[in-house]
């Protein structure tokens, strides 16, 4: 089976978003795909 490639980068900025220092940035990137359920 062919699966989509993860994409790291949204991982990252959401685990280093989630610091209190990081997370008044957290509106400045937006994801490159949905979450998915």
């Amino acid at each position: 089976e062919i699966f989509e490639p993860f994409l790291y980068g949204d991982y990252l900025w959401e685990a280093a978003t989630n610091f209190v220092e990081m997370s008044g940035i957290k509106h400045l990137r937006q994801p490159r795909r949905a979450k998915a359920s």
